[in-house]
């Protein structure tokens, strides 16, 4: 949480978001004077940070919500969406409208101005909405990769494509330590030691069969979706 947006990482730019904290402005909470983000940067954040949540297959659910009550509440108020589009470039609206068209499929949420956004986004982004807008909540109790198919929806590279696909489908590197992480190696004996090492490998079964049962799903997914485009 060290930066609005990771635009190496995600292959998505979002130009725009090196304003956010010069536009800072100040509220008062609780009788205390504090500086926060400008309320158009803010909405702008949220959904950045959902986007990121998203596409890394982490969704939270109250993120979503959260977004979804902001959108409902300030769906008529036009000034707000004047100077929101005013602020944010093209491409950063886009980003933010791809979590809109989630809070919408999820809550029903009223989008106002901002259906203006949803709409000009890339129709495959559309149409998952339509077939895998649910995923990210059904990936809380089944195993499943579909918001990939989101991700490359917006993406305009080819090569950014194959690299996100590789980087989702393929983990690179093997899962750190899972157990005994806090204790000192010089007061680990050989029993502690072989739990640990038990643990470690069992962790790692339990994390390649969730990768295994979501490629076979993505499999089917991804050829939904193709076809729906």
């Amino acid at each position: 949480h060290f930066r609005f947006w990771n635009p190496d990482l995600e292959c998505l730019p979002a130009p725009g978001v090196e304003e956010f904290w010069r536009r800072r402005v100040v509220r008062r909470v609780a009788g205390v004077e504090l500086r926060a983000l400008c309320p158009q940067d803010a909405l702008g954040y949220a959904s950045l940070h959902l986007l990121k949540h998203v596409l890394q297959g982490a969704t939270r659910p109250f993120h979503v919500y959260e977004v979804a009550c902001f959108l409902e509440s300030h769906a008529a108020d036009e000034d707000f969406w004047k100077e929101w589009r005013a602020l944010h470039g093209p491409e950063l609206r886009r980003l933010q409208a791809a979590v809109f068209g989630l809070a919408q499929v999820w809550f029903g949420c009223r989008l106002g101005a901002a259906g203006e956004e949803v709409e000009r986004l890339p129709a495959g982004t559309r149409k998952w909405f339509e077939k895998f807008g649910t995923a990210p909540a059904e990936g809380l109790f089944t195993s499943n990769k579909d918001e990939l198919w989101l991700h490359l929806s917006l993406l305009d590279s080819r090569r950014d494509g194959w690299r996100v696909a590789r980087r989702r489908l393929f983990p690179g590197s093997l899962p750190g330590p899972v157990d005994a992480v806090h204790i000192a190696e010089s007061e680990i004996g050989w029993s502690r030691r072989g739990l640990r090492q038990a643990r470690w490998l069992a962790y790692v079964l339990r994390r390649v069969w969730h990768h295994a049962a979501a490629l076979v799903s993505l499999t089917g997914s991804g050829l939904r979706w193709w076809w729906g485009r």
